[in-house]
């Protein structure tokens, strides 16, 4: 996932008029009376801009969702477009301290079209991963009611529309793959499935790591039995990469 500025209006002064004395050619100087303070005219407050309205998940999938008719294919750019209107308009909370990202952690390649609702997809995997990362780190500091509690809130999201839509589509709920071997251990207070299922590709990403560190989640990569390098990794050489490529497969391609 800049405010306009907000109009000001300023009040005219008021000029007192001196009085001349009838008798007399001398000048008789009246002492300005003190300026009222002006309300702001209604106009000025009718131009005050009201912030956005928040959307629903029933509003947003309306919005973002499949459309029915032939396909919509997005250019590179276009897909960027479109994960930064979804992260303005998501109707689900990130963690505490967290922000959307300037932009994807992934290279677009050298595909020149998308599925219209890849950048869609793409907002909800970071919405999914910036929990996951949150959790973890609630564990590490043993916090572990916090930490269930973000698990929790994956296990939410994870049920809405907004990831099936576009992620993993025919899985459905705790029925999936994805729920019972990372999620439900999870849920248990085992999250080492968490770290190498999302985690580890979330911190991988310079800017991402810098925002978990921000909100206070700061992960210290080489201590935690995996490595930014993937030719360092410990114990299993790669898979790092390997999960980024499984999570850019639960994107569907047709």
């Amino acid at each position: 996932m800049a405010h306009p500025t907000r109009p000001m209006a300023f009040a005219a002064a008021v000029v007192a008029i001196a009085a001349l004395a009838a008798c007399s050619s001398a000048t008789v100087t009246a002492t300005p009376a003190a300026e009222p303070a002006l309300a702001p005219s209604s106009a000025a407050a009718a131009s005050t801009p009201a912030p956005p309205a928040e959307l629903t998940v029933a509003d947003f999938v309306d919005r973002f969702g499949p459309t029915t008719g032939d396909m919509v294919w997005l250019s590179g750019a276009e897909v960027e477009d479109e994960f930064h209107a979804a992260a303005a308009a998501f109707p689900l909370d990130l963690p505490a301290g967290y922000t959307w990202p300037t932009g994807l952690s992934r290279s677009l390649g050298t595909v020149t079209e998308y599925q219209r609702g890849t950048g869609v997809a793409e907002a909800y995997l970071y919405w999914e991963a910036a929990h996951a990362t949150a959790a973890y780190a609630d564990s590490r500091s043993g916090d572990m009611v916090s930490a269930v509690a973000q698990v929790e809130v994956l296990v939410d999201g994870y049920a809405s529309p907004i990831r099936s839509m576009y992620v993993d589509p025919e899985e459905p709920g705790t029925d999936s793959e994805y729920y019972r071997s990372v999620l439900e251990p999870a849920l248990n207070g085992d999250l080492e499935p968490l770290l190498h299922a999302q985690v580890a590709s979330f911190i991988s990403t310079d800017e991402y790591l810098a925002i978990a560190a921000q909100a206070g989640d700061e992960i210290r990569v080489g201590t935690e039995g995996f490595s930014r390098s993937v030719d360092d990794q410990p114990g299993d050489p790669g898979y790092i990469e390997d999960v980024r490529v499984e999570l850019e497969h639960r994107i569907p391609s047709e």
